[in-house]
């Protein structure tokens, strides 16, 4: 890779490579997505701090069960001084929140995806005059001090970053006394983010779900960020096709949106089938739906590139026939748990889709 000068873009996997290995990646590159494992240590952290650190503009990183220390994500950070977007996910083997502290302090972050950040780091953060564009933040962890999915986060982050465009929370642990409501919903919609968000996730994937937002506060959430381009909402417990209603009523340049685990029916699908143009749609475990549904949506939103119906309900030969015929440019298609036959997979094929995902 040394002689490669004119590589920018990088992903890579360290499962079987050394620490030392990594000097040897070009200085050239401004973009790094990279895995590690627990055979590395602080030494792979130094070597990419020599190597590409001062030149990275875009760094993901991976990591379960290393054997990285303070000092060496604080020894990267100091070098990589034009990083905007960090991107982070791994385990408990590694105080994320110092490492984003570490970061934030010396890098001019616009972008940030993070997990189990606490609400001191998020203030740290905003201290440093980080004007963060979009903020992705999952919650693993069941601690108290971890944000998550609930009012108190919501009110923080729109008080500390003003300039978002993108707000995603997505949680994975039952927590009864840290819970998005009615206040929430309704704090972000009076806000000024109401203004600037494109994307936002507001989703719980856990078995509690969101079961403290009414149909009132939804409706007023839609008619307030009516610029939104992707919508994520999953697990929410009131939810019915009238808050899907006023959702796609209201935001007309929707192309992406999620509502796995919610009650909704055929007629949130049929809405959606006559009013939206999207590009991605998720309904996993929506099992008040039908096969008509489906056909409604397949028939209305032709220019679907993804579809996951897994776990749903209505998936069958017929349901799936109507999307191969009649979304060209599909290319993700998840039908986990469906009742099809081998016509299912014969329509599909006989369109020729160019898929790069079918399960």
């Amino acid at each position: 890779m040394e002689a490669s000068p004119t590589l920018r873009h990088l992903d890579l996997d360290c499962w079987k490579l050394s620490d030392s290995s990594l000097r040897r990646l070009p200085s050239t590159l401004h973009d790094l997505t990279i895995s590690f494992s627990r055979r590395h240590s602080d030494a792979a952290l130094s070597a990419l701090a020599q190597t590409v650190g001062p030149g990275l503009r875009r760094f993901s990183i991976t990591s379960f069960e290393s054997q990285f220390t303070r000092s060496g994500f604080a020894a990267l950070a100091s070098r990589c001084v034009q990083l905007q977007e960090l991107y982070i996910d791994g385990d408990d083997s590694f105080d994320v929140n110092s490492v984003v502290q570490q970061f934030a302090a010396h890098c001019p972050l616009q972008h940030l995806a993070a997990f189990d950040l606490t609400l001191s780091t998020l203030q740290a953060i905003a201290s440093a005059d980080r004007q963060l564009q979009t903020l992705s933040l999952k919650r693993y962890s069941s601690a108290d001090s971890c944000v998550g999915l609930c009012d108190r986060t919501i009110a923080s982050v729109s008080l500390m970053f003003p300039s978002l465009t993108a707000l995603h929370l997505v949680e994975f642990v039952c927590d009864s006394t840290n819970e998005l409501t009615d206040k929430g919903l309704l704090w972000l919609s009076r806000s000024p983010l109401a203004g600037t968000l494109v994307s936002v996730t507001l989703s719980r994937y856990a078995s509690s779900g969101v079961s403290n937002c009414s149909d009132i506060s939804i409706m007023q959430f839609a008619n307030a960020l009516t610029n939104l381009q992707e919508l994520h909402l999953a697990g929410y417990k009131r939810m019915s096709d009238g808050s899907v209603h006023e959702l796609v009523r209201h935001c007309h340049n929707l192309r992406r949106l999620t509502l796995d685990f919610n009650c909704i029916t055929d007629a949130s699908l049929l809405t959606i089938a006559d009013n939206c143009d999207l590009t991605h749609l998720s309904l996993k475990s929506c099992k008040g739906i039908t096969e008509y549904g489906i056909m409604d949506v397949a028939r209305g939103c032709i220019n679907l590139i993804s579809l996951n119906l897994g776990f749903a309900s209505g998936v069958i030969d017929t349901s799936v026939i109507t999307v191969a015929e009649n979304c060209p440019r599909l290319r993700n298609l998840v039908l986990n748990d469906g009742n099809i036959s081998d016509a299912s997979l014969e329509a599909i094929g006989a369109w020729r889709h160019c898929l790069d995902e079918l399960a």
